[in-house]
């Protein structure tokens, strides 16, 4: 007699799926890497409060991610013991998370809203700092501020850029990302709206250990009008011209090696989306 096949995910309710992880997590004792990809907050912690006792289970997590709306006490208290994280993603954002000096020791690596890495930032090691979603504005000094208090300095920066196709704002949050964190070494731009060159060349010689940068998006090549004609035409580049123009960038970078260049098609709140249009590498 054969025995019948336990149930299928899609065929469990909502309910019986969290049963089934609380039991599994109650019964985890070396888990490394946790990643709740469900932004419904009273899910996730039912979930996490199967580690909530004396003898924490999570205390062997490097890597954790979330995508909360908000965050609870309960959250923050689990967040404080975990000594051995070094990767932590906040995908949503909450804000007014307050933590303890001697928290979080060994993080390392840090994926959040600007509004959330000025509070976990300052007194850890953080070398690694992605921000997500865009800077419509020029952020507050004092936040920026914030991100210097970095025991190790920040080295490895990636941010995104929406700026309605203005170069101003771009070129305000460059010079004030230049302004605290001088020391980057390695530079990721997402650009929701096309980049003028001009802007590029203007601030990253000022990165005086820049030795990466990858731009993903669109970046264009600002071209003059005869005199007498006050507006500037935008091109786009082709592979040829942006290699040119690497080379141009170099010459002001005397510590870039190696440049990326991936144009994409959209882009969405989580993730870029559509065909990548073409690379553009350079390693020399």
């Amino acid at each position: 007699m054969s025995t019948p096949s336990p149930p299928s995910m899609e065929a469990l309710t909502f309910n019986e799926c969290l049963e089934i992880a609380e039991a599994i997590f109650s019964r985890t004792v070396n888990m490394q890497d946790l990643h709740f990809t469900d932004g419904i907050k009273h899910c996730t912690l039912r979930v996490l409060g199967s580690f909530n006792a004396p003898e924490s289970k999570m205390m062997k997590i490097q890597r954790l991610a979330f995508s909360l709306r908000g965050y609870s006490p309960v959250l923050i208290s689990i967040l404080r013991t975990q000594p051995r994280l070094k990767h932590l993603e906040l995908h949503q954002g909450g804000g007014n998370m307050r933590f303890e000096e001697a928290d979080l020791p060994e993080l390392e690596s840090l994926k959040a809203h600007l509004w959330d890495a000025v509070d976990i930032v300052p007194g850890r090691p953080v070398r690694k700092l992605e921000l997500l979603y865009d800077w419509n504005s020029e952020p507050s000094q004092v936040l920026f501020r914030q991100l210097t208090l970095s025991t190790c300095g920040i080295t490895d920066f990636t941010t995104q850029f929406a700026h309605s196709g203005s170069d101003d704002v771009a070129l305000k949050n460059l010079r004030l990302l230049c302004r605290h964190l001088p020391q980057i070494e390695r530079l990721c731009l997402w650009l929701r709206c096309a980049l003028s060159d001009s802007v590029l060349i203007e601030t990253l010689p000022a990165f005086s250990s820049l030795s990466y940068l990858k731009l993903i998006g669109v970046v264009s090549r600002k071209e003059k009008f005869d005199e007498g004609q006050s507006h500037n035409s935008i091109a786009k580049y082709s592979p040829d011209d942006f290699e040119n123009f690497v080379q141009s960038l170099k010459e002001r970078c005397r510590n870039l090696n190696e440049v990326e260049w991936c144009r994409t098609a959209t882009y969405s709140c989580s993730s870029w989306e559509g065909e990548i249009a073409f690379w553009y590498r350079d390693t020399q």
